[in-house]
């Protein structure tokens, strides 16, 4: 989707060398496949100068229907954009918020918080600890927010979270949505 609305935006995007070049664009904090998100951050390179506010009005006139270029920015040369903490959303419509409230509390506490994951390259299921990358946890009604920490070391996915608050089951996907995205700007 981006690509094509790049170049039907005539936007002078850099592609990559050799046989089968591709536009360089990059996703510095991907989703999961079925998580809705409100706040994405892509990363173009591009050949030549476009101000921030072209780039958006030329993008905006290329997106289908619900996605929405709110702002955009020239990067320094060398800097780099490294998410630090997400915010998410799951919908617990059905589940009894005062058991999910003192779930969360309970979750709080723990250390470490062991949860399996299976590795689909290696076909194996790895032990991890969810609790250093849990910051908190908040039940409002029918949803619970949950924000979890992006380290140099990885992070834990939103639906291993909901797997320990006991939401659901790893097919809990489309009832994410990711809210926001603390980010840090580093220099090379």
């Amino acid at each position: 989707m981006l690509t094509r609305a790049l170049v039907r935006a005539e936007v002078p995007v850099r592609y990559s060398q050799g046989f089968n070049p591709h536009a360089r664009i990059s996703l510095p904090l991907p989703r999961s496949v079925g998580v809705a998100s409100e706040v994405e951050r892509m990363l173009v390179e591009l050949t030549e100068f476009v101000s921030p506010d072209e780039l958006i009005r030329r993008l905006a006139e290329q997106m289908p229907t619900g996605v929405t270029m709110r702002r955009a920015r020239m990067l320094e040369a060398g800097e780099l954009s490294i998410p630090r903490l997400v915010r998410y959303s799951v919908q617990t419509a059905g589940v009894d918020p005062v058991e999910l409230g003192a779930r969360a509390k309970q979750l709080l506490q723990f250390e470490p918080i062991h949860h399996d994951r299976f590795v689909h390259s290696s076909n194996q299921t790895r032990r991890i600890d969810l609790r250093p990358y849990l910051d908190t946890i908040e039940v409002a009604g029918d949803h619970t927010c949950f924000s979890i920490h992006v380290t140099g070391g990885g992070s834990v996915k939103p639906s291993e979270v909901c797997d320990v608050m006991g939401i659901g089951s790893e097919h809990t996907a489309h009832m994410i949505r990711r809210l926001e995205v603390t980010w840090q700007s580093r220099r090379m």
